[in-house]
Parts: C-alpha cells; structure tokens; sequence
C-alpha cells in the first residue's frame, strides 16, 4: 500500500511539473512589459548607486526614469550628489543571448541640467526575463556603469 501511495504521488508530482513545463514554454512573449532595474555606475567622478523603472517593448526598445545617487556628502554641500533622468535604449540582438544599442539620457546631475548623455549599452541575457546590462557614454562628463534588469510580465 504504501508503494501505491508513493507511486501516485511520484506520477501525480510528475503531471504537475511537466504541465507547468509546457505551459511556461508555450506562452507567447508579449509585446510589452514594465522594466525594474539596480543600477550601479559613476558620473562626474562619482560612484553612484540606483534604480530604473520604466517599460520595454517587443524586448528592443526602452523608455525608463533612473535616479542614482553617491550617499556621500561633498564639501560645498551637505546634500549627496544625485543623478537622475530619461533613459533610452534601442538594442539590437546580436545572437539569442547579447544585446548590443545606443543609450541616450536626458539628465540632470545635482539639480543641473546637463548635455545629453549619449553612449552604448550591451546587454546579455541571464534567463527569460533578468538581463546584466554595461553602459558607457559622455556627456558634461564621461559615465559607465552596470545594471541588473527585470521584465516583469
């Protein structure tokens, strides 16, 4: 009886798992979708830390707000410096798991506005929906960085 018993919950665990299985892969990807992201880069000679929110679209366009800041106080201010803005991305897919497009960002760095950053994002895919993402550009001042982003369906 027991052997029973563990042999229909083996099979019973077993129909659940490859249902999910199929389910999961049988979905269609969505044209749309909202975008979290950690940020982690340095602007102006300052290593700042942030998020991103924004949406995404058929998985190449990006349209997000980002707001980094350095948790430091400068000398001339008791404030931490910030940086904050538009960012937008358009990337190409160079093979099913690297990404690779121009990043552009309306900013503000301190309360100031500053020329629009303009660079170049690479992305590679981490699974269905986490990307790594490294950024390199110049504005007012040059700026890199890296950030972890979740699609969220």
């Amino acid at each position: 009886m027991k052997n029973l018993i563990l042999f229909l919950a083996l099979i019973l665990i077993g129909n659940v798992s490859v249902a999910q299985h199929y389910y999961f892969n049988s979905q269609q990807k969505r044209a749309q979708s909202f975008q979290v992201g950690i940020n982690s880069g340095v602007y102006n000679n300052h290593l700042m830390h942030g998020i991103q929110i924004g949406a995404n679209f058929n998985e190449k366009l990006e349209v997000s707000f980002f707001h980094m800041r350095d948790y430091k106080s400068s000398r001339e201010s008791w404030m931490d410096s910030r940086w904050s803005g538009l960012n937008l991305n358009y990337m190409l897919n160079i093979n099913e798991k690297v990404q690779l497009g121009p990043i552009i960002r309306i900013s503000q760095f301190n309360s100031e506005f500053q020329k629009p950053f303009i660079g170049l994002e690479s992305r590679f895919v981490l699974n269905d929906n986490a990307k790594i993402g490294f950024f390199y550009g110049n504005a007012s001042s040059n700026g890199a960085g890296i950030k972890l982003i979740w699609n969220l369906y």
